[in-house]
């Protein structure tokens, strides 16, 4: 508990929104103590944060380092038990649900179960924050695409990757299933394929939602308020991995 708190907290620290704005605080602080050039250099440090991490070719070029290590090694000629479908596709406290960026997890998911390339769904995801976990959401959704309701099994406590990994597989375990895909994104399929490598698992991959698709040197040079978003992403992904990494989560 202590280091899902911590790494919750660790989102805001990483941010360079958080950066610059303490670089600003900083700046005043020396203005203040009439330390001009000192805190003329923070806002310069602050600005150069906000800028790099605001263009097109920043965003891009980490997301593309992260998409780039992310294997697929799916076979298509065998027929899985289950696919483990990773949540963190939803929007929190958003009523009624909406889906993020990360939607095509939940659609490649369903196209899976539609052609039978897999028998069973593990939805695993609790984090949600409606109150509703959003595990049982995604199988709701599913549901009404058409999938029965038999095939769809919700994990409904996991709150981060690793427990993800853990309590998938104790229904792994429990249902005596062999073959199983992981769906998640490609940008998080490293540290989520390092966690599930952890308890002793080693799924077959299929990373969707890629958002580069190689072509980061086609990024804009011009600060803009996604690609921020994007930067923080990718810097919080890459710092999760060693994280995870650190504290034995992942390997």
């Amino acid at each position: 508990m202590l280091f899902f708190i911590l790494s919750k907290s660790l989102d805001i620290v990483i941010a360079p929104y958080t950066w610059a704005m303490l670089l600003l605080l900083w700046a005043l602080f020396q203005f203040r103590k009439k330390r001009y050039k000192q805190g003329q250099r923070a806002i310069l440090y602050a600005f150069t944060v906000i800028f790099a991490s605001s263009t097109g070719c920043t965003a891009s070029l980490l997301t593309h380092n992260l998409e780039s290590q992310a294997k697929y090694t799916v076979k298509e000629n065998v027929t899985y038990d289950a696919v483990i479908l990773l949540g963190g596709l939803m929007e929190a406290r958003s009523n009624p649900p909406s889906y993020n960026d990360a939607v095509e997890r939940l659609l490649v998911t369903y196209d899976v179960l539609r052609t039978n390339q897999a028998k069973f769904a593990i939805i695993s995801s609790g984090i949600d924050g409606r109150g509703e976990p959003e595990a049982s959401l995604l199988a709701r959704q599913l549901r009404s695409w058409g999938i029965d309701e038999s095939r769809l099994i919700v994990e409904d406590k996991s709150v981060n990757t690793h427990k993800n990994a853990l309590y998938s597989k104790r229904i792994i375990e429990e249902r005596k299933f062999q073959h199983v895909m992981l769906i998640t994104s490609a940008m998080h399929m490293k540290r989520a394929e390092g966690c599930f490598r952890a308890v002793g698992l080693e799924p077959a991959l299929l990373p969707v939602d890629f958002r580069t698709a190689g072509r980061f040197y086609q990024a804009g040079l011009f600060p803009r308020a996604r690609p921020l978003s994007d930067t923080t992403d990718a810097i919080r992904e890459m710092v999760g991995w060693y994280a995870y990494r650190a504290v034995g989560w992942a390997k």
